[in-house]
């Protein structure tokens, strides 16, 4: 995903689910603020960090 320029991943858990929700922070992931409509549902999400092209990857796409 870095190599194509995403800049982040969100991914959702549900609240029963307690192993999930204790591993994506334990992994990088941040918890977010959950919408009032899901409270049954736990946001997390991670920046990735820019990729930096080397002549190994040839240029950048634009």
């Amino acid at each position: 995903m870095r190599t194509r320029g995403v800049p982040g991943v969100h991914l959702v858990a549900g609240a029963e689910n307690a192993g999930a929700v204790a591993f994506y922070p334990r992994v990088g992931f941040t918890a977010l603020a959950a919408h009032p409509a899901d409270e049954n549902d736990r946001p997390f999400g991670m920046r990735l960090p820019p990729r930096h092209p080397t002549s190994a990857d040839g240029p950048a796409a634009s």
